[in-house]
C-alpha cells in the first residue's frame, strides 16, 4: 500500500502527455481522494511531516501502519528525463488494486461506494465536475448507510490490565487524536495548502472551510475559532486565534493543541521535527525536541546525558601555581604521587587492556568491529558539528 499510494499521488499531480493518458491521471486523483476520505471518516491518521519532497503521512488501518508521501501543490512542467513507460505498468496495477481496497474499507465502516456527500445522489450527478470537486475538496463528510450500526470505542482502559501499558497508551493517543480539534472551526486563507490542512483538521474532529468551499465559510463568520494564514495580516479579529499552517501539523504529532503564541503570523516558527525518527543516545538532539519529548511524558535523562560535549563545555583544568624554590641549600618534605598521575596510569592500563581485547577478536569479526567504531566516531563528530552550528545560529540571532 505504501508504494501504491505514493505513486498514485504522484501521478495525480502530473500533466497529461502521450504516455500519461487523461483517464489514468483522473483515476489516480479519484482513488487517492477516496482513500483520504476513508482516513478522515475512520480518523486513523497518526503522524505527518513536511519535507522538501512533499508531505509524509502515516495512518493506522486495521492495525497496520501505512506511510505515503504527497507532492507539494505546484504546477509541474512536462517531465522529459523519466521513462514513464515502466511506471505506467505499475500504476495500472495499483489503480485496480486501490479500487478493490477502497471498496472493502468503505464497506467496513458503513460508507457508500463510490463516496456520496450528504444525501444519496444518482449516477449522472456523480459524474459532474461540480460534484467531483466537492469530493476532492475533503471539506464535507460522506453519507453513511443506515443499515450499519455505529459502534463507539469508549471502553475503559482499565480492562486492558496492568501488563498492557503500551497498548493502553496507544489507545489513549488514538482517542486524543480523534478529539484533537473537536469544537474548533478553521478558516483557511487562499495561500494555505487546503488539501493537507483539511485532511488533518477533519481527522481530528474539526470543521474547516474557506470562501468557495462546499460549505462556503465566510471570513467574517462569528463561528470561526482559528484563522490559518501564511502571510502577515494588517487587520486581526479579536474573537479568533491566528496561526500559521505548521501549527496544525505540530499539534497532530504532539497529540495536543500547542500554544499559539509561537505560531502567530509573522513570527519565526519553531523547528518542525519528524515523528518518523527515533532518538538514540549519543545523537545530537536539539533542545526544542527534548522539551517536546518531555512534554509528551517521555524520560529524556539518558538522551541528555549521552549528548557529546564541545570543548568549551568541558570543565577547565585549573593551572597549578608552583611555589618559588628558595635559593641555596634547603630541605623539602617528600610528596606522594598526585591523583592525576594515578588516573593517568589507570587510563593507560585500560587502553592497553582494550587493545589486548581487540587483538583477541577473530578476523571474521574484526571488520565488523572496526566498522562499528568508525560509525560511532562519525556520528559523534556529526553531532558535535550540529551542536556548534546551532550555537552559532543562536548567537547570530541574539546579536
Amino acid at each position: 500500500m505504501d508504494d501504491a499510494l505514493s505513486l498514485c499521488f504522484t501521478f495525480a499531480m502530473l500533466p497529461h502527455t502521450r504516455v500519461l493518458k487523461e483517464g489514468m491521471i483522473d483515476s489516480c486523483r479519484k482513488l487517492t481522494a477516496e482513500f483520504m476520505h476513508y482516513v478522515i471518516e475512520s480518523q486513523s491518521l497518526r503522524n505527518t511531516f513536511i519535507s522538501i519532497k512533499g508531505i509524509y503521512y502515516q495512518a493506522e488501518v486495521h492495525g497496520e501502519k501505512i506511510t505515503w508521501v504527497v507532492p507539494h501543490e505546484r504546477g509541474l512542467p512536462h517531465v522529459t528525463d523519466v521513462d514513464f513507460t515502466v511506471l505506467v505498468t505499475f500504476v495500472e496495477f495499483y489503480i485496480a488494486m486501490l479500487g478493490f481496497v477502497n471498496y472493502k474499507l468503505y464497506q467496513d465502516i458503513g460508507l457508500f461506494y463510490p463516496p456520496q456527500i450528504g444525501q444519496v445522489v444518482e449516477g449522472d450527478e456523480m459524474e459532474s465536475e461540480e460534484y467531483k470537486e466537492k469530493v476532492y475538496s475533503l471539506a464535507k463528510p460522506l453519507a453513511k448507510r443506515k443499515d450499519v450500526e455505529q459502534t463507539e470505542d469508549d471502553e475503559p482502559l482499565d480492562l486492558l490490565g496492568e501488563d498492557s501499558d503500551a497498548l493502553a497508551q496507544k489507545v489513549k493517543e488514538a482517542k486524543n487524536i480523534k478529539t484533537l480539534f473537536k469544537g474548533c472551526v478553521f478558516y483557511l486563507n487562499r495561500e494555505c495548502p487546503k488539501e493537507a490542512l483539511t485532511f488533518i483538521i477533519r481527522n481530528g474532529g474539526g470543521v474547516v472551510g474557506w470562501e468557495g468551499a462546499p460549505n462556503d465559510l465566510k471570513a467574517d463568520s462569528k463561528n470561526i475559532t482559528h484563522h490559518i494564514v501564511d502571510r502577515p495580516m494588517d487587520k486581526l479579529e479579536v474573537n479568533r486565534l491566528y496561526v500559521q499552517p505548521q501549527w496544525v501539523f505540530d499539534c497532530l504529532n504532539a497529540r495536543r493543541k500547542l500554544p499559539t503564541e509561537r505560531y502567530m503570523p509573522g513570527v519565526a516558527l519553531p523547528p518542525h521535527f519528524s515523528p518518523f525518527t527515533s532518538e538514540k543516545a549519543g545523537d545530537y538532539i536539539p533542545f526544542e525536541r527534548l522539551e517536546e519529548l518531555r512534554s509528551m511524558g517521555k524520560d529524556v535523562s539518558e538522551l541528555e546525558a549521552a549528548i557529546p560535549k564541545t570543548m568549551d563545555e568541558l570543565p577547565m583544568r585549573r593551572k597549578e601555581v608552583k611555589p618559588e624554590k628558595p635559593k641555596g641549600i634547603h630541605i623539602a618534605v617528600g610528596q606522594m604521587h598526585k591523583k592525576s598521575k594515578e588516573k593517568f596510569h589507570e587510563t593507560v592500563e585500560k587502553g592497553q587492556e582494550l587493545k589486548m581485547r581487540e587483538l583477541m577478536i577473530s578476523k571474521k569479526h574484526q571488520r565488523v568491529y572496526h566498522s562499528m567504531k568508525t560509525t560511532f566516531k562519525r556520528n559523534r563528530n556529526d553531532a558535535l558539528k550540529l551542536k556548534k552550528k546551532a550555537k552559532l545560529v543562536k548567537a547570530t540571532a541574539e546579536a
